[in-house]
């Protein structure tokens, strides 16, 4: 005579087979999940930051028994104003191009990129996966220069000041503390 099968023996032999796909199941959520956070966004390209004009002056000289001086550097810059484009910055890219097609002639030149906050605040930049050398240029709430770093490319070190925007253009601009500068639309 045949004996009916028992459950109990027919569960612990589906016991395992239950935790091993339970156990690949957690595995491969694990694993998703590090890819995701561990993903590295798609660059932002160039062209969908947008252009202003640049012009950065110091003015010297203000009494009748000297000359006056003016210099004064023009040209125009890309924008980032979002997190995404200030992320991005210049990272991988070795020309600041031109400017989204507007950079034509000596007088419109592409000198590089602003990064513009609302507020005053200690803002932190480094040369990570940078190939061009730049001079990053920190601006103060009221449009002048605070302070001046050359740059290095490729370099992890953090270089913080307090300031609002933060300009990086070309190692020879020779952009001087206190010096003025002003965005316009183009």
């Amino acid at each position: 005579m045949k004996r009916p099968p028992n459950d109990q023996n027919s569960a612990i032999s589906i016991l395992p087979l239950i935790l091993i796909v339970l156990l690949v199941i957690l595995i491969s959520l694990a694993v998703f999940l590090y890819y995701i956070e561990n993903e590295t966004p798609p660059p932002v390209p160039l062209s969908s930051f947008q252009v202003q004009r640049i012009t950065i002056s110091n003015e010297s000289g203000s009494d009748s028994n000297s000359s006056t001086t003016n210099s004064v550097i023009e040209g125009i810059v890309y924008v980032a104003s979002t997190v995404d484009q200030q992320v991005q910055g210049f990272q991988n890219v070795t020309n600041f191009g031109n400017c989204n097609g507007l950079s034509k002639n000596s007088s419109t030149l592409c000198i590089g990129m602003i990064f513009v906050t609302s507020s005053t605040q200690n803002l932190c930049f480094w040369m990570h996966d940078t190939p061009l050398p730049l001079e990053q240029v920190w601006i103060s709430s009221s449009y002048k220069v605070v302070y001046v770093y050359q740059a290095q490319p490729e370099s992890d070190k953090n270089v913080c000041q307090n300031a609002q925007d933060v300009l990086e253009t070309s190692p020879n601009m020779t952009i001087k503390l206190g010096e003025q500068v002003t965005l316009a639309p183009l």
